[in-house]
């Protein structure tokens, strides 16, 4: 036994929280998204996402954002 040995499981986010993350994750920037691809429409299509994987497609969408000098995430 060491400082690693207790698991702790945790469910996975519901549509509702992930949508929460989202508009959380994406409140201090400037980038918009797109009226076709709503946060909520994300939050339905990420069912298997932890919140880590929800902040990483968050920083990648607003990544490619910038890289196409663009303010919105299509």
């Amino acid at each position: 036994s060491g400082r690693f040995d207790k698991v702790v499981e945790m469910q996975l986010p519901n549509p509702a929280e992930r949508e929460s993350m989202l508009k959380k994750f994406n409140q201090d920037s400037k980038i918009t998204f797109d009226a076709a691809l709503s946060v909520s429409r994300i939050a339905q299509f990420t069912y298997n996402f932890t919140p880590a994987d929800l902040k990483e497609l968050i920083n990648y969408a607003r990544i490619f954002a910038k890289r196409d000098k663009s303010l919105s995430i299509t």
